[in-house]
């Protein structure tokens, strides 16, 4: 056996120190990788939490929204009040034509009055 030197070693040494980089090498690699998981995990979870958010958003908007049952009662409602309107005016109108009608009446009675006490 030659002696032991630190430019020569045991061909044993020699494997172990090989080993022990390797594991060294192997260590730092999970290492690496469990790092670069968390970080995975991390953002994946902060993605996930940003579309549950924008979810519940989408669902809060959803139930402000009107139904077209809500819609159709309300649309309904508007058209009977607006049908009222139409008739209300109607009558006015024609309570203000038969108004003047009347007073064309009485104004030619007056005048026909007026002609016939007048004459001689």
């Amino acid at each position: 056996m030659p002696p032991e030197t630190p430019e020569h070693v045991t061909l044993r040494e020699y494997f172990e120190r090989l080993l022990a980089e390797h594991d060294k090498a192997v260590a730092l690699q999970f290492s690496n990788a469990q790092t670069a998981l968390n970080k995975a995990e991390s953002a994946l979870s902060d993605r996930l939490q940003g579309m549950n958010e924008f979810r519940d958003q989408l669902r809060d908007q959803a139930a402000k929204f009107v139904t077209q049952s809500e819609l159709a009662a309300k649309v309904d409602a508007i058209d009977n009040r607006i049908k009222a309107l139409e008739n209300q005016r109607a009558n006015l109108e024609g309570r203000f034509w038969a108004i003047g009608a009347a007073i064309v009446v009485v104004n030619l009675a007056i005048a026909l009055a007026g002609l016939l006490i007048n004459k001689p």
